[in-house]
């Protein structure tokens, strides 16, 4: 491990802060991303905030500061969340993904394992179950109309559930 006076970093690249759990990936592309999203923070307070989405927990809306993310931000948070589309439903911006579950049960137990996720995040998606077996989430934060970091973090965090056992095969499979 190299140390300085200010961090610690890894011999895979982990810059640690002291006495602080929250951490940044000190490659590249995550600094890329961090100065563009956080360039208005100081340096130090950038360092402590993790840059991958899936280590990130969401924060409650404070309506009073909440304020919907341009489609430029956006645009720079979606390889983190490839599988899900970006989509601007009259002027207001969100996340959306499909699947096809196998049955209609199947599809209350995928909602059952997002809701568990939702509610331990404190962020709560928008469910569809159409035709007993199409399933879309819709992420978008109602409080100031549009996205925020907290739907990137829980789409990001949807896509590692395990959700095998409810989602219908490809024919080819």
């Amino acid at each position: 491990m190299v140390r300085s006076l200010l961090f610690n970093k890894d011999i895979s690249g982990t810059v640690f802060v002291p006495n602080n759990s929250l951490y940044i990936y000190a490659f590249p592309f995550s600094l890329f991303f961090h100065h563009h999203l956080f360039q208005h923070l100081p340096m130090a307070e950038q360092y402590m905030m993790p840059t991958c989405l899936i280590e990130k927990k969401c924060v409650p809306c404070n309506l009073k500061e909440l304020r919907p993310m341009d489609e430029d931000v956006a645009h720079t948070l979606m390889p983190q969340v490839e599988k899900w589309n970006l989509v601007n439903e009259s002027g207001v911006l969100k996340l959306r993904q499909s699947w096809t579950v196998k049955s209609f049960t199947k599809g209350l137990e995928f909602f059952k394992i997002v809701a568990n996720l939702a509610e331990n995040e404190g962020h709560h998606p928008d469910l569809h179950l159409v035709n007993w077996n199409n399933v879309t989430i819709e992420i978008w934060t109602h409080a100031c109309g549009g996205l925020t970091e907290n739907d990137f973090i829980l789409a990001a965090k949807i896509d590692k559930l395990n959700l095998l056992e409810q989602i219908r095969r490809k024919p080819s499979e």
